[in-house]
């Protein structure tokens, strides 16, 4: 992933005042081009995290009811954290961490205030590309039809062999009860 952020640009609309907000994305357009045309409109900025962002990634994680044990690890390369900010805040993050050829997706959270808009998606996305091709391994207890919509398949925990399966997320932070996905290895 390249070090300049990139931006995913979220408007808001509504029908009548009783209908919920729907997001409706646009790429590659500029606050100042779409702002007139939405009522309300966010803006999320991705990039790498920093040593500065892990308390803030940190707190969302604590507030979701996620592990925050070893995030401090995941600023570090090969690891990868990707956040999601507003230019003020920390809005979302996802971990990768690396153990040999494969990854683990971990500690994908946005804060309430931003979800139902695009940003975990885009998170997962920015991750996935930053994984290339390589295999990338997740375990979730609330989210897997999220992760299948965006190509993981759901797998028996002891089909996964490998590094991945030594991580502190596989031995002890998440429950045997997790379900595992994976996003297969791809050429590239």
């Amino acid at each position: 992933m390249s070090s300049g952020a990139s931006s995913l640009v979220v408007a808001f609309s509504r029908v009548g005042r009783s209908a919920p907000w729907r997001p409706v994305r646009r790429r590659g357009h500029r606050l100042g081009s779409v702002a007139g045309s939405f009522p309300m409109l966010a803006r999320a900025d991705l990039r790498c995290a920093t040593a500065a962002d892990v308390a803030a990634v940190a707190d969302l994680l604590a507030a979701a009811g996620l592990p925050t044990v070893g995030v401090e690890q995941l600023v570090r390369a090969p690891n990868v954290l990707v956040v999601a900010t507003d230019g003020r805040a920390v809005l979302g993050a996802v971990g990768l961490e690396a153990h040999g050829a494969q990854r683990l997706l971990r500690s994908l959270v946005v804060a309430p205030r931003a979800r139902s808009v695009g940003i975990g998606r885009s998170l997962v996305r920015r991750a996935l590309e930053v994984a290339g091709g390589r295999e990338v391994i997740l375990l979730t207890e609330t989210a897997p039809g999220f992760f299948e919509a965006l190509g993981f398949d759901t797998v028996e925990r002891a089909a996964v062999v490998g590094p991945v399966t030594t991580s502190g997320e596989w031995t002890s932070l998440c429950p045997d009860t997790a379900v595992v996905m994976r996003r297969a290895a791809t050429a590239t």
